[in-house]
């Protein structure tokens, strides 16, 4: 199998090279067509003994309107397109060159009708045009084939499995541009688009979707690796949030293309340049623009210091640890209260960062006494806090203990930190905020560990 599809291949890579296939060789092989269907329509009317007995009236007959297709070919230039890049329009001109043939074929039938020339067959009008009829869908069969054949061999296995965003706007022509390139990178699996009125439709053989589709879902279904956006759409999807965080949940990259460039031929050879793709990141997707941390600065400070960090065995808390430790600070306090997570913490800096001396502490930050311990204890120099509940939902339905921990904390930390002459206090916002809907029953809390609650 594999050897087959490498024999196929390098047969494609033998056929679409230069100067391969010129224009006269596309024009015999349309002429040949009308011959075989010249001869094909005697065989199927008068049967295989009247075609032998007659071969040499139809040999000269269907030579006559093989010749005369050239004048049709001549005046359409139906013979100087490039059959891979075949397109509606060189069908159309196929049709109106072979429509035009007819007519002049009919002509000369009925002149020599009338002259009565023994050496050709004087076929019936109905029959003519059934030979043009034929000679029309093969030529387009041969030009279709071609494309399909270029586009099938020059898919490369390796291709990104990629979606549009914008079909009609633009959409269509950056598809139709990435499958004329020879290897492509990417393999168009569907259209992202505006318009309703093609919802459920198929453009260019792959389906198109709306925004109001699931496209989460249609992203995991079809494995979709990049997004295209068209020239046309920039600007909307740069405004369009919900897309664009689909696409990161998911891992899709993102590429944007610039205004297409246009076909040029160099050396008797159609050259049809690539419409630019520049990979998208996050900070180009922004509002504004991106804010540029001066790293060597940071680590400047940090190196050789005494680093706190609340909320360590969190999602940010433990990229903090991470970024901090790169600058090699003289010692390192770690606070969390979830026993687990912070555990893989420690096992982190154990791997990672062998060299640098990690205190690793299981408490909460709204404990004061204990907090009041570790800073007279530990001394940091800096103080990044991190520490915090951000899933909203939840905290509405327990704010007792989002006041708690949210508020009571940070203050506990943030004096704490005035009184021991932290150098700088850095607090971290979670990255869940969003205006908040109301609130459950709230439970009594104790801000005292020792102290009983009364309900007060």
């Amino acid at each position: 199998m594999s050897q087959n599809k490498d024999i196929i291949r390098r047969f494609s890579a033998w056929y679409f090279s230069k100067r391969v296939l010129p224009y006269w060789a596309i024009l015999l092989a349309d002429s040949f067509i009308v011959f075989l269907c010249c001869v094909f329509t005697f065989w199927i009317t008068y049967k295989i003994q009247s075609l032998l007995v007659h071969w040499h009236a139809v040999f000269y007959t269907a030579l006559m309107y093989s010749a005369i297709s050239w004048i049709g070919a001549r005046v359409f230039k139906t013979y100087s397109g490039v059959l891979r890049y075949s397109s509606f329009v060189d069908l159309m001109k196929l049709t109106y060159a072979n429509g035009l043939s007819l007519v002049i074929v009919l002509l000369v039938s009925l002149v020599l009708r009338k002259l009565e020339v023994s050496m050709l067959v004087a076929l019936e009008p109905l029959h003519t045009i059934v030979v043009f009829l034929l000679s029309t869908l093969l030529m387009w069969g041969l030009r279709v084939s071609v494309k399909f054949l270029f586009d099938a061999t020059n898919t490369d296995s390796q291709a990104k499995r990629a979606l549009i965003y914008g079909a009609l706007t633009g959409g269509v022509g950056l598809a139709k541009n990435i499958r004329t390139q020879r290897s492509s990178e990417f393999d168009i699996r569907g259209f992202i688009s505006h318009e309703h009125r093609i919802k459920d439709m198929n453009l260019l053989g792959v389906p198109v979707y709306t925004l109001e589709d699931d496209l989460e879902a249609i992203v995991k279904k079809q494995r979709i690796q990049a997004l295209l956006v068209s020239p046309a759409r920039v600007n909307e999807f740069r405004e369009n949030q919900k897309v664009q965080d689909i696409m990161i949940a998911n891992g899709v990259k993102m590429y944007m293309a610039h205004e297409a460039t246009e076909a040029t031929v160099k050396d008797g050879e159609l050259q049809v340049e690539k419409i630019p793709l520049q990979e998208v990141s996050v900070e180009d997707l922004l509002p504004r623009s991106e804010i540029r941390v001066d790293m060597n600065s940071v680590g400047q400070q940090l190196t050789g210091k005494r680093v706190l960090i609340t909320g360590s065995a969190g999602s940010i808390g433990m990229e903090i640890v991470r970024q901090v430790a790169r600058f090699g600070p003289e010692k390192m306090m770690l606070l969390d209260q979830a026993e687990t997570p912070q555990h893989d913490v420690r096992l982190m800096m154990a791997r990672d960062f062998p060299q640098i001396s990690c205190e690793v502490v299981v408490t909460s930050i709204s404990r004061r006494t204990r907090m009041e311990f570790i800073f007279q204890d530990f001394r940091p120099d800096y103080v990044f806090h991190a520490a915090a509940y951000k899933h909203v939902p939840m905290m509405e339905d327990n704010p007792s203990e989002a006041v708690l921990n949210n508020i009571y904390g940070t203050k506990v930390i943030a004096d704490l930190s005035v009184k021991y002459g932290v150098k700088k206090f850095v607090m971290i916002s979670t990255d869940k905020a969003v205006n908040p809907r109301q609130v459950g029953r709230v439970y009594p809390v104790c801000y005292h560990p020792l102290r009983q609650c009364a309900g007060q």
